[in-house]
């Protein structure tokens, strides 16, 4: 069955990630109706992305957008579109004079470059009758009232919500987790944050002992002197650290480490959490994400939730009574990538120790919650 479940008189059903409920009632007995108004969801929706939306307005993304024109987009031999990102620049070496009387002024040199431009769709079909029929429903006081069902629309207006915010939870995982060679479930082949923090370029540091990999971080730090490095972990990873960083016997916080109530800094630059930065729940590690926002950035050609232009349907005739007759496709579209003109800006410190009290059996059933595959995560421990 595809799209959204009402009740009806006869046959009341509900679907619930992937488990479908159904209440029969027996032919020429007197049919009450299920109720379904009084329903909470099963867990706060998953609808929040803040390191997407760091990531589309830093100011190498904002950059690319005030200077965006035709020559930007490439398309190469192969056929694939390319996007070119802002230039990094620098100046040339001393020329040698040695011997000579005077110096000459050092010289301009840039180096650019291009990232593939990948193509998302969600695809929501639906036999012609089904259309008609959704158009016509109203949701009522005893349907499945809630953020995805509201009471008085109807069911194709609650179905076109739905497909755009499923769209747009798939969209912002691609645009952190996705890699040209990775396809799960959730991810297909996109040029996401990951493939530019996979990078051979970009410093990796072991982080079992939390404290002494953010003070070599910082000899690189110093040398770098930017103020505008903010580092992105998932937040047990950040609950790890807050436990190492703790005052010592002198009273004081570790050199460099502030507290303001639940938010810690590293010299000033501060933690930001996001679930889908990397953690490794079995061997109870996570890991810390350092960006500058003038090294990476990201590029859609529509919003996560795609504008109407980027909307397009379909229609067949089939001919088969089994089939509907008649049948369409919505499908709902977006294109994108992410870059990093500058590997130096970015960093990784890995298997960072999970707080003792976060592992284990504390966290079972939440599964779904520590790392969403869905909008709305199943309790694990429901029947």
């Amino acid at each position: 069955m595809n799209g959204l479940n009402v009740a009806t008189n006869v046959l009341d059903m509900i679907s619930a990630d992937g488990y479908l409920f159904e209440q029969m009632a027996a032919v020429g007995s007197v049919v009450q109706p299920t109720d379904y108004s009084n329903n909470d969801l099963a867990n706060r929706i998953q609808n929040e992305f803040p390191l997407v939306t760091w990531l589309l307005n830093t100011a190498s993304s904002n950059e690319e957008r005030s200077r965006f024109s035709n020559d930007l987009l490439d398309k190469d031999e192969n056929g694939k579109w390319n996007l070119k990102f802002p230039y990094n620049v620098w100046t040339t070496p001393p020329t040698d004079t040695t011997g000579e009387c005077c110096w000459v002024p050092f010289e301009l040199e840039a180096s650019g470059g291009k990232v593939p431009i990948y193509l998302f769709c969600l695809k929501y079909c639906e036999q012609l009758l089904d259309g008609f029929m959704k158009d016509l429903r109203r949701f009522g006081p005893n349907d499945l009232i809630n953020v995805f069902q509201r009471k008085g629309e109807t069911v194709a207006q609650a179905q076109d919500r739905m497909n755009r915010m499923s769209m747009a939870f798939f969209t912002a995982w691609n645009i952190i987790l996705g890699t040209e060679d990775t396809q799960t479930p959730t991810l297909k082949p996109f040029h996401g944050l990951m493939q530019c923090l996979e990078d051979k370029a970009v410093l990796k540091l072991a982080g079992a002992n939390v404290l002494a990999a953010f003070d070599s971080l910082w000899c690189r730090l110093v040398v770098m002197e930017q103020n505008d490095f903010v580092f992105w972990a998932h937040p047990l990873t950040i609950e790890g650290i807050k436990q190492v960083v703790v005052p010592g016997k002198d009273g004081k916080l570790p050199e460099g480490w502030e507290r303001n109530g639940e938010n810690i800094s590293f010299h000033g630059h501060p933690f930001k959490g996001d679930k889908m930065v990397s953690i490794d729940e079995t061997s109870g590690t996570g890991e810390v994400w350092m960006m500058s926002p003038t090294g990476v950035g990201a590029w859609l050609i529509t919003g996560l939730y795609p504008g109407d232009k980027y909307i397009r349907e379909t229609f067949t005739h089939n001919d088969k009574p089994a089939d509907g007759c008649a049948g369409g496709c919505k499908y709902y579209y977006n294109a994108g990538t992410v870059w990093c003109n500058n590997p130096n800006t970015m960093a990784v410190i890995t298997d960072i120790p999970l707080g003792a009290n976060c592992i284990g059996s504390v966290l079972n059933g939440l599964d779904g919650l520590i790392v969403p595959k869905t909008l709305v995560p199943r309790n694990e421990t429901e029947a």
